[in-house]
């Protein structure tokens, strides 16, 4: 390690003692940060050494002679090395930044190098230094420049993926808003082919994943609470936010121009919907489960895609029955999901199953299909009946996904629900939300079923819209989905989570 050492050392009195060559100075610095960062300083002695070392050439001081030897003399033996050459290192790069940014002032620094900074501090397990440097270098500047966008939004991630790490929630939190506010500026930039905007990529995984095992901790935290005596809504509103944390980081994805990485998609899957299982079918509103969590309701003309859409945002390939015979679904199939705390596999229907639902838990409530189902007129009046009563009498119930063909548009059954769910749910009665949602995009546009991703035309969702406003729901949203091309899911989610963060 002693080579290294030396090789350090050195780097920081060439970069420091460049004189003439001051405007490489701070590049360099950042460059060595970064470097040194990626070989672990927080945890190795002899890096931390040697950086401490080599740090104290910036700063002059004779006594760093002194202070070798008593490092020296401490060794590798006891307990508390590591903690106090943590807190050595830390005072250094205090140093080492403040002379940085004396240099920066003198001659600016390419946020680029800002950002390497800021990652560099943060692999070193010093997120105040790293939050210092972003404050100072790139906080203050205008995210809508195309010149510091990039820089500013990757820095932000680091941030907020650092403090999930760390189970700062509330830090990581306001990081995550503040990705939030950044994203349709972000997408001015995209859609207006902004000149020196370059563009980047923002790594959606890695902060799903660092938030999802913040939540997956926390909420082992909120049960240990709740053993001892806590109620939940009580415990959520001590540690603050959503039922699951990961529910933030969808938000903020959502106000970025899209992403459609498979891998992403999949850790939100894993992170928010992470276990399901069939509970009962139910003809009555006695047969219902208990009112215990929050719950949607999709409803829509048969063949229109529901069991799919259900499979697609949940998941599972086998989760609801999928058929080319129109209506199959011919009662009210619950689903629970995310139930039975400390359950690893997928429960089955009929399992006796000790345990407790998690906080996020909530039911999905595929209903009969209308239109083509070969039934009695009687049963569909009597389906119709069941239809208003439980979406009048459901307490529980937040959302009412509404599906509609988009390869045909709105049908009078259609419109018959329109009217129905404005009559119930409209101005906020209920606090139920009702949503259109477009299925099977892919199929009406061309190219939608060659892998061009497909989405539903213009046309089709004016058509769609004028009719919500004649049958008064106007002003509630649209979601265009396809199954197999997974668009829409993050949508669907985002609705989900008003099921998912619902007080009993």
């Amino acid at each position: 390690m002693g080579g290294e050492e030396g090789v350090i050392r050195n780097r920081v009195r060439d970069l420091v003692r460049g004189g003439a060559h001051r405007s490489d100075t701070a590049p360099g610095l950042a460059r060595l940060l970064e470097e040194v960062g990626e070989g672990g300083v927080m945890d190795g002695c002899e890096m931390g050494y040697a950086l401490v070392k080599g740090l104290g050439v910036l700063r002059g001081e004779v006594e760093m002679v002194e202070r070798e030897g008593r490092l020296e003399v401490m060794g590798d033996g006891g307990g508390g090395y590591k903690e106090r050459c943590r807190v050595e290192l830390a005072g250094r790069l205090n140093a080492i930044l403040e002379a940085r940014s004396e240099i920066v002032a003198e001659v600016p620094s390419p946020p680029s190098d800002s950002l390497k900074v800021v990652r560099a501090l943060l692999r070193s397990g010093l997120p105040n230094l790293a939050e210092g440097i972003f404050e100072k270098e790139l906080g203050d500047k205008d995210i809508s420049d195309p010149a510091y966008a990039g820089e500013i939004v990757q820095a932000i991630h680091s941030l907020a993926s650092y403090h999930y790490s760390a189970d700062s929630y509330e830090k990581a939190r306001f990081h995550v808003q503040s990705l939030t506010a950044a994203g349709p500026e972000v997408r001015k930039l995209v859609d207006s082919n902004a000149p020196g905007f370059d563009g980047f990529t923002v790594d959606w995984t890695k902060l799903v994943l660092s938030a999802s095992k913040c939540e997956s901790r926390r909420r082992s935290q909120l049960k240990n609470c709740l053993s001892n005596g806590g109620s939940v809504p009580s415990l959520l509103s001590t540690l603050g936010g959503p039922r699951n944390v990961v529910y933030e980081v969808l938000n903020a994805m959502t106000t970025f121009p899209a992403s459609n990485s498979d891998e992403t998609y999949e850790a939100l899957a894993n992170a928010l919907v992470r276990r399901v299982h069939f509970v009962k079918g139910a003809v009555e509103m006695g047969g219902c489960p208990k009112g215990d969590r929050g719950e949607v309701a999709f409803i829509g003309r048969s063949n229109v895609g529901k069991s799919s859409l259900v499979n697609m945002i949940t998941a599972r390939k086998t989760l609801a029955y999928t058929s080319k015979r129109p209506g199959k679904t011919q009662q009210f199939n619950y689903f629970a999901v995310n139930d039975k705390v400390d359950v690893e596999r997928e429960l089955r229907y009929g399992d006796d199953i000790k345990g407790e639902k998690d906080f996020d838990s909530f039911y999905i409530c595929d209903l009969p299909g209308f239109g083509y189902a070969k039934v009695p007129e009687s049963q569909r009046r009597e389906w119709g009946g069941f239809m208003r009563e439980y979406f009048e009498g459901r307490r529980n119930l937040r959302v009412v996904f509404h599906l509609i063909d988009s390869r045909h548009g709105v049908v009078d059954e259609d419109e018959r629900i329109m009217g129905e769910c404005a009559e119930i749910f409209g101005g906020g009665k209920k606090g139920t939300t009702y949503v259109v949602v477009l299925t099977k995009a892919d199929k009406n546009v061309k190219g939608g079923a060659n892998g061009g991703g497909g989405k539903a035309g213009g046309g089709v969702i004016k058509m769609v819209r004028d009719k919500m406003r004649e049958k008064g729901v106007g002003g509630n949203p649209i979601i265009v989905t396809s199954s197999e091309t997974k668009l829409g899911r993050d949508d669907m989610w985002r609705y989900l989570r008003l099921a998912a963060d619902y007080n009993i």
